[in-house]
């Protein structure tokens, strides 16, 4: 799954990298600590096209 934090100034830690979620997004898995994220509103999943044009950002 391809998600990045719901509003720019929210700071959603990742807790495999240990680190925060980049405000662009990031592939994550898909685990239960991902999927409750989304159902508490705290990132937004990202649809393919989106993810594949900040991806091809990000490499720049």
């Amino acid at each position: 799954m391809f998600l990045k934090p719901a509003s720019p100034d929210l700071k959603v830690r990742d807790p495999e990298r240990g680190k925060h979620l980049p405000p662009e997004g990031a592939e994550v898995p898909n685990t239960e600590y991902w999927r409750r994220s989304l159902r508490r509103g705290d990132v937004a999943l990202v649809v393919a096209t989106q993810a594949t044009a900040l991806r091809g950002k990000a490499k720049e």
